[in-house]
């Protein structure tokens, strides 16, 4: 496989794993944390699996997706016995293998609460019946736990309190390359955001591939797409959807191969910063409060902040933000005017809004194709720009809805 590929690759499982850890616009950096830290430990103790734990770790609570509350708050205060908490190691690997590269990270994400001593979950493994990948993954999330718990405390407390788990949460194997890798530099890098996001764009540019077969990244970005929209039970292909109508609209209006790569792409990543919204906000049948709308009108943002954050996804940040705003400034999150919104971000909101019409909501009956194309005439020139409009009705209209 290429660089670009791997790149691409690697951006995209970083992309999810942050868009995990968000909370209402605010990054908590706990898979970040966990999988950096698990880097080096997995190349001391096991080189040749240490790309596919590093992965496993960027993704080790994806089981947790659409909590009201994040995983690790309720780690942090001691409330893990809900049966949801429990269960999401199991969702989680469930989860995994929708992304074929990374089935054999689904063992170390089912596992990853199991504890040496046996009294873990969800199959109460005990010692080297858990995986060594899903040892690593845990001592490293037990770090950034105790972390939240105490808050920066000096280096050799830090270790003390580790210490303080071994032979009932981790093994003394691990504790021991543990206290050669959590040098001073590193804690203190482990502990600042900017530290961290240098940290991560280092390792992103020499973590090996999960295999040398990797499919292509569109694929790959189609398998993100998927795990985004399961997030609840309304929106399952949306984003596969919206990335095609968008294409139908952009070949219509002339684009050229490398835009039209960009559209589609930005289409299947436009909703990653939903991910942070709650499952009871995105499910709920009724109207919105004021609060909850304000929380939905968040995501684009979140969109934007992560995979901008990304270097192979700048180029599509903005586009894949953009979907949401409107041609008389009255959308949001930037408020922007007209040309001021990037044409693939204009060609987006044509496509969400389609799709949103023409599915089934719990705030709306389903409409057929006439309908959806009278609601965008309608609403051309204060919601959508009319050339993306007129290009969406003819590049539209042979379609099939899914």
């Amino acid at each position: 496989m290429s660089r670009k590929e791997n790149c691409l690759f690697s951006g995209l499982i970083a992309s999810l794993s942050l868009a995990l850890d968000l909370e209402e616009n605010r990054k908590l950096y706990h898979a970040w944390r966990v999988a950096l830290l698990s880097w080096p430990i997995s190349k001391i103790i096991c080189p040749r699996e240490a790309g596919i734990i590093f992965y496993g770790a960027l993704l080790h609570d994806i089981g947790a997706i659409g909590m009201d509350d994040h995983i690790v708050h309720k780690a942090v205060h001691g409330t893990t016995d809900a049966i949801e908490i429990r269960r999401h190691p199991q969702r989680g690997a469930a989860i995994i293998k929708i992304i074929p590269e990374l089935k054999h990270a689904a063992r170390y994400i089912l596992e990853h609460h199991e504890m040496w001593n046996g009294s873990g979950y969800p199959k109460g493994l005990k010692g080297n019946e858990i995986s060594l990948g899903a040892q690593i993954i845990a001592a490293a999330d037990l770090f950034d736990v105790i972390l939240r718990r105490v808050g920066k405390i000096p280096l050799e407390g830090m270790l003390n309190k580790i210490r303080s788990y071994v032979s009932s949460y981790i093994s003394e194997e691990i504790f021991g390359v543990l206290l050669q890798v959590l040098t001073t530099d590193f804690y203190n890098q482990l502990q600042s955001d900017q530290g961290l996001e240098e940290a991560m764009k280092e390792v992103l540019k020499k973590v090996p591939p999960p295999s040398e077969k990797l499919n292509d990244t569109t694929s790959t970005t189609s398998a993100l797409a998927a795990v985004i929209d399961a997030k609840h039970q309304y929106t399952a292909g949306h984003s596969e959807r919206v990335a095609l109508y968008a294409l139908n609209i952009g070949s219509e209006m002339g684009l050229n191969l490398n835009e039209m790569e960009k559209l589609q792409r930005a289409g299947l990543l436009h909703d990653l910063g939903k991910i942070g919204v709650p499952r009871s906000i995105l499910d709920k049948p009724g109207g919105l409060t004021k609060e909850e709308f304000g929380i939905i009108k968040k995501h684009p943002q979140g969109t934007i902040d992560i995979l901008s954050m990304i270097d192979v996804f700048n180029d599509i940040a903005y586009i894949a933000g953009g979907h949401h705003e409107r041609v008389d400034g009255q959308g949001y999150p930037y408020g922007l005017y007209r040309d001021e919104i990037p044409l693939m971000g204009r060609i987006l909101a044509v496509a969400d809004a389609f799709d949103a019409i023409t599915s089934n909501r719990p705030y709306q009956p389903t409409r057929n194709k006439e309908e959806a194309f009278r609601i965008l005439q309608k609403n051309c020139g204060s919601q959508f720009d009319k050339k993306v409009v007129e290009a969406a009705l003819e590049g539209l209209k042979d379609v099939d809805l899914i």
